[in-house]
């Protein structure tokens, strides 16, 4: 059982597991079909040519209506991957499916059109060479050279020589099975290659993703609001706010850093609710945060008037309610400054009132 499970798995998904089929398959299809593609191209122009020099080598005349039937295939190969690829991608398996027996169907009629016994070499280098084209499933793959290995093989009884039905009918078994085995096994080797891009690739975001967020808080960090600042459009409405929490070393130094960091997410969600419709919110300290808000003055007095009110309403079990002092900086009003600037006139605000509620609240700043 065990065993009649890894062949499954093999043949329907290259050895991966179903989760990582479905996530590696569009990796996959875009592989097969750019192969499609060329190979489709390839063949098209190859038996064009060699229709062409039929008609001045005598040795390759009795081979035309081959060459000719070969670049209608391949021409109907393209045209499909144009005409309904893009509207059905579920049909490329088929499509796949249909040139490898066109590759194969063609050696094979060559072979058996022929009827030399210098053209039994032919087939044993298709059945090994076409596996290697695609990264499609491989039981796909294993029908398609199975069914036509089953025509050939009728075919070589019927039309062949007797002297060469042993090469031939060995040629066919023996290749038609190396062949469908080194398929199996490429096409694992390119499933576990584009999963491992693809493992790399989202492993490479998530780090650039942390890199750009605090962990505490779940907002963006110090580093994504430069980032952000420095590609602010030079006009239209801007405001850059600085915002700093009061009383958080007392929080600390009474209930320990676990309260304090409970204030400071508490600080974070706040900003976040107030805010975060008409800008963005960044941790970019301890407990200080800046804003990137698409506003002008009114609607940040309004927002402000807002933050008062909601932070009253914050309850994280402390004695005291949240309290957040915040100054900001509007670009119309400060003309021809950078987002540097504006940022220095926030924080100047901000450290303004934060001291003005440290003296009207009787608090010693040092101390809380």
């Amino acid at each position: 059982m065990i065993l009649l499970q890894k062949a499954k798995q093999m043949l329907l998904y290259g050895g991966l597991s179903r989760e990582e089929w479905e996530k590696v398959s569009p990796a996959a299809h875009k592989s097969s079909r750019r192969s499609l593609r060329a190979y489709s191209t390839i063949a098209f122009s190859f038996y064009a040519i060699a229709f062409v020099m039929s008609f001045f080598t005598p040795s390759m005349a009795d081979k035309r209506p081959i060459y000719l039937s070969s670049v209608i295939g391949a021409l109907i190969c393209c045209l499909l991957d144009k005409l309904i690829i893009e509207r059905h991608p579920k049909a490329l398996s088929f499509l796949l499916c249909l040139f490898e027996a066109f590759f194969l169907g063609t050696a094979a009629a060559t072979s058996l059109v022929t009827c030399r016994a210098d053209t039994a070499v032919l087939m044993p280098v298709m059945f090994s060479l076409v596996p290697l084209l695609f990264t499609d499933r491989p039981a796909h793959l294993v029908l398609v050279q199975e069914a036509v290995n089953i025509v050939y093989i009728i075919g070589t009884l019927t039309l062949r020589p007797k002297e060469i039905w042993s090469l031939e009918l060995v040629n066919g078994m023996i290749f038609s099975s190396v062949g469908a085995v080194i398929g199996t096994y490429m096409t694992r080797i390119k499933l576990e290659r584009h999963l491992f891009e693809i493992n790399a690739r989202e492993l490479m975001e998530l780090r650039s993703r942390d890199a750009l967020i605090d962990q505490l808080t779940g907002l963006p960090n110090r580093r994504a609001f430069y980032e952000d600042a420095a590609k602010t459009p030079k006009d239209g409405e801007l405001v850059i706010a600085s915002a700093d929490i009061n009383g958080l070393k007392h929080v600390n130094d009474t209930r320990g850093h676990q309260a304090g960091d409970a204030l400071i997410r508490g600080a974070a969600d706040t900003l976040a609710q107030v805010f975060g419709k008409d800008g963005r919110v960044y941790r970019t300290g301890g407990d200080e945060f800046q804003l990137l808000m698409n506003c002008g003055r009114t609607r940040m007095e309004a927002l402000c008037a807002l933050l008062t009110e909601t932070e009253v309403r914050w309850d994280g079990g402390f004695e005291e309610p949240l309290r957040i002092s915040l100054g900001y900086a509007c670009r119309s009003e400060h003309e021809g400054l950078d987002t540097d600037a504006l940022t220095l006139l926030a924080d100047r605000q901000m450290y303004e009132n934060k001291s003005a509620w440290y003296r009207a609240s009787g608090k010693d700043r040092r101390r809380s």
